[in-house]
Formats: C-alpha cells, sequence, structure tokens
C-alpha cells in the first residue's frame, strides 16, 4: 500500500477563510456534504482550530496506514484513498495477477471533493429549515493551504441537539432564556483529514464507518479470498475457501478482516512447515485446523482463529503457556 505522496509534516495554512459543510448520510456508497452559512466569529474559530490540526499534522509522528496496529496521542496515520478503501486496482492485480472488482469495495472517493469544489462555485447554503430537518453525520472544515489546495477536515458527529417534547435547552446572559434554535457542536480535534487521494487519520473506526461500504465490501469477499489464497505459501482447500466466502458475506468485521489478510506482505512466507508449527503452539485452543496433502483445513467454526494466525494475533504466553489474542497492536 502506497503510504502517501503528501508530506503532511511540511503542510500550512493559506489566508483564505474556512467554510463549514454538513454531510448526510452516505445513499449508494456517495458521500454529500452542503455549505453552512456562518458568522465572522465562527469562521475565526474555524481556522482557530484548522491551525490546531495543522500543528499535529506538523509535529506529530506519521504512521503508514494500518486498521489493527494502534496509534498513540502523538501519531496519525497517512495513505491513499484508493488504496486503504481497496480501489488501488494496479497495486494489486500486480500481486497475483487477480483482477478484483475493486470498484465495487468502496463509495465514491471524489464526491466529497466534488461537494467541496461545488460549495466554492456557488451561492448554495443550507436553509434553516433544512439544517433542522436535515440527519447529518459528519461536518467538514475547508481550509486551503499554503499551496492553495483545499484540506477538509472531518469529524463524525451525531447531528444537532434540538429541543423536543422531552426537553428544551436554555441560554444565560441576564437571566435563563428559551433556546429554540438547533444547537450544533464543533470539536477541536478531527477523526482525519482529507487532500486530494491523500488522507491523515487520527480515529480509525469513525474514519471507516464513513467511508466504508458495507455492502460492496461483502461482494468483493471472493476476490480477496482468492487473492489470499494465490498469496499464500500453502494451498487453501476448497471447503476452507468457502467457508470463508460465507464468513464475509455474513459479517462485515469478518470481511474487512478477510481484506486486510489478503493484502499481507509476508503471506508467500508462510509454508507447510512454518504454519504447522505455529498451529501447533496454539493447540491448546482446539481450533481443529489441519495441514494435509500440501493443504489448509480450516472448520466453519475456526475461520476467525485461522485469520487471527494469519495476522499473528495469537500466541502462547512464555511463562503460563496461556495461550492469547490480540486485539491490535504497536510495532516496536
Amino acid at each position: 500500500m502506497r503510504m502517501t505522496k503528501f508530506e503532511w509534516s511540511q503542510i500550512t495554512r493559506g489566508p483564505k477563510k474556512p467554510l463549514l459543510m454538513l454531510g448526510n448520510p452516505p445513499r449508494e456508497g456517495v458521500i454529500d456534504a452542503n455549505r453552512v452559512d456562518t458568522s465572522p466569529d465562527v469562521k475565526d474559530e474555524l481556522a482557530g482550530i484548522s491551525d490546531v490540526a495543522f500543528a499535529r499534522l506538523r509535529e506529530f509522528e506519521m504512521l503508514p496506514y494500518s486498521e489493527t496496529q494502534i496509534i498513540e496521542g502523538d501519531q496519525y496515520f497517512v495513505g491513499s484513498l484508493a488504496s486503504i478503501l481497496g480501489l488501488d486496482i494496479d497495486g494489486l492485480k500486480n500481486a497475483s495477477g487477480v483482477e478484483l472488482p475493486l470498484d465495487d469495495v468502496g463509495p465514491d472517493v471524489t464526491a466529497l471533493t466534488t461537494a467541496i469544489a461545488r460549495a466554492r462555485a456557488t451561492d448554495a447554503r443550507l436553509t434553516l429549515a433544512e439544517v433542522e430537518a436535515g440527519k447529518f453525520v459528519f461536518y467538514v472544515v475547508v481550509v486551503q493551504d499554503s499551496e492553495g489546495v483545499d484540506i477538509a477536515f472531518v469529524r463524525k458527529t451525531t447531528g444537532l441537539k434540538v429541543a423536543t417534547a422531552n426537553k428544551f435547552f436554555m441560554r444565560f446572559a441576564d437571566k435563563m432564556a428559551k433556546l429554540e434554535d438547533p444547537i450544533f457542536r464543533i470539536d477541536y480535534h478531527f477523526d482525519f483529514a482529507v487532500r486530494g487521494d491523500d488522507v491523515a487519520i487520527w480515529n480509525v473506526d469513525n474514519f471507516l464507518a464513513l467511508f466504508g461500504d458495507q455492502d460492496a465490501l461483502k461482494k468483493a469477499v471472493p476476490s480477496f479470498v482468492q487473492e489470499l489464497n494465490s498469496n499464500l505459501g500453502i494451498q487453501l482447500s476448497e471447503s476452507t475457501m468457502t467457508s470463508m466466502k460465507d464468513a464475509g458475506d455474513h459479517g462485515s468485521r469478518f470481511a474487512q478482516q478477510i481484506r486486510r489478510v489478503s493484502r499481507l506482505s509476508y503471506l508467500r512466507e508462510i509454508e507447510q512447515a512454518s504454519l504447522a508449527s505455529y498451529l501447533e503452539d496454539v493447540s491448546a485452543i482446539g481450533h481443529g485446523i489441519r495441514v494435509e496433502g500440501g493443504e489448509v483445513h480450516v472448520p466453519d467454526e475456526a475461520i476467525g482463529s485461522f485469520l487471527h494466525l494469519l495476522e499473528q494475533r495469537l500466541w502462547k504466553g512464555h511463562f503460563d503457556g496461556t495461550v492469547r489474542r490480540a486485539q491490535a497492536f504497536a510495532a516496536m
């Protein structure tokens, strides 16, 4: 996976005032957001929190994108939207010659850029009625860098706070007064930043929740399983491949993990002897996985364990012999 072609650590904000956009739930894989008017003092606040984000990009440590590695408070992931979301067609075809239907794996990643361009080119703004009726799931603060390129800082949100039959809001000046208008909260930290095809990510879960098209991902599982089998140093049995495809079709987490495992750089190094040794080392969990006739045979109920094993998430404690599973890891 390409780490990034853009040097986030050198980024600085340009002079243009920021704009605020509210984003709707993705529909059929398309992300859409619309501009909302902001007062001068809000623009100043948006510029301030953008400066904080720019400082974090310059000062924090960049790491290649990973869905399993833990990032500390002074780190962030970088990569390209195309490769992270499975749209890097040439890169994956070259791995084994298997052509994957990667156009169906994620949303139209150009939609956000298109929405920003539209917002800059027109006077269209969300009305109060549209804001009150909207079900916004993210917001975008758009600023330009010193090269005049738009940077979209994105944050997942639960939408606006509005008065209902069960609650209302008040503001205090000289006395408490009922607040009729909807309340919108802006946080001082973002989930990720997008510059063209490049992305910097602080919150992986929120990034995938907004950009990951789970239905399309499941449709691509058979191709990911084929890719995994082609790259692995030992063949999977037909029944194992069928079970893996079924698991991915019935669960988004399995689908994500199968996609992730199919891209592991060391799959070719996993051969019969090394795999058999690893299986023996964690045999206490009763996985039932066998290596016979040059193939790996995995029972339906052990597909999850096998995927964890390929990601090297399973290990036996050196002192007590207990087999453990890592939810995530940090490379040393």
